[in-house]
């Protein structure tokens, strides 16, 4: 069973699939990628950039557990409106308590928070 908080989020997903080269031509985005489906967890990150500095929109997509997927979610909406030196202040711990990952569970945290260090 799933805490409420992830199926709260998971069930608010939005998905929106990654940029294209065609919609990245007039705007910064930056592409992040961490895990691999090897491993059971794979994510990659997209951050589309305002004047090079302010994260004004976020997509990514996960192969994963529904708890990486609502890490990956969450931490989507945390970014946006950031500048892009706020992202080195965010912890995984504080992901993984609010959104009461089981311990045995914190991979897609993990992965999600370091794949911008």
């Amino acid at each position: 069973m799933f805490p409420k908080k992830i199926i709260e989020i998971y069930r608010q997903i939005d998905p929106k699939p990654l940029w294209d080269k065609v919609e990245c031509a007039n705007h910064t985005i930056l592409s992040y990628s961490a895990g691999s489906r090897h491993e059971g967890c794979h994510i990659k990150l997209q951050l589309k950039l305002l004047d090079s500095q302010i994260i004004q929109d976020t997509r990514f997509s996960v192969f994963g557990d529904p708890f990486a997927i609502a890490a990956t979610a969450t931490f989507s909406h945390w970014l946006q409106g950031k500048k892009l030196n706020d992202i080195k202040t965010f912890c995984y711990d504080t992901l993984i308590r609010e959104l009461e990952i089981p311990q045995s569970k914190t991979l897609g945290a993990v992965l999600v928070m370091g794949i911008l260090a």
